[in-house]
């Protein structure tokens, strides 16, 4: 009882300032700062990129990506990530880290548009690549996860995702390299070869050049920083 009550302080101390960005959001009203930000594109510096992945689903981090977020809620998603970021990086207890990119994700949910909802196959097809991203799976093995045939779980990303299995396989692939890489401790061994290995990357020089043009930087440079 007594760790519930610590848990439930350390997150009411420590969500203070994201009360008015998820207003913001859920209202679509404006900060104090909107006003510098109205008609920016929302671009995440490296810190907050690294908190979307580990909040997002691979779907509303495209959305995130193309600029779908209502212009009315850009400052105070902005905002909220800020915070949410700075908390994260002050050795949040693990509870509270939960309840942040909880709240991530719910936040997202509202300052997103809604698209149709993805059929269950599609879910299950998902759900599979994200869990088994660093198995060596095929097209074959999502399609029977998905209970499709191979055309049909093809046919089926192309009309809700606008992608295909192996795309998004390699966009997650991609996002758990990039996660590593940041959150790798200096002198823990850690290289960019291990990190690509462990989650089966294989041409290393197109994989590099197509992760500097997601992130902005070259694997190696996200492992020094």
């Amino acid at each position: 009882m007594r760790h519930c009550h610590t848990v439930g302080a350390e997150i009411i101390h420590r969500t203070k300032g994201l009360t008015q960005a998820l207003r913001g959001i859920r209202h679509g009203t404006r900060g104090r700062s909107d006003r510098a930000a109205e008609g920016a594109e929302v671009r995440a510096s490296e810190a907050t990129r690294s908190t979307l992945e580990r909040a997002l689903t691979p779907t509303q981090l495209r959305a995130v990506d193309e600029g779908l977020l209502d212009t009315e809620q850009r400052a105070s998603w902005s905002i909220l990530l800020e915070h949410t970021t700075r908390i994260l990086e002050s050795s949040a207890s693990p509870a509270v880290t939960e309840a942040l990119l909880s709240a991530i994700r719910v936040a997202a949910d509202e300052a997103l548009p809604s698209p149709a909802a993805p059929s269950a196959h599609v879910r299950l097809a998902v759900e599979f690549i994200e869990r088994r991203a660093d198995d060596d799976i095929s097209v074959e093995d999502i399609a029977t996860a998905a209970a499709l045939s191979v055309r049909g779980v093809q046919s089926a990303f192309r009309r809700e995702l606008d992608s295909t299995p192996l795309r998004v396989l390699a966009e997650v692939r991609m996002a758990r390299v990039h996660r590593d890489l940041a959150e790798a401790a200096p002198g823990d061994g850690t290289s960019v070869a291990s990190v690509m290995t462990r989650w089966r990357v294989g041409h290393q020089g197109r994989f590099a050049h197509a992760y500097s043009a997601r992130y902005g930087e070259f694997p190696r440079d996200t492992l020094a920083s």
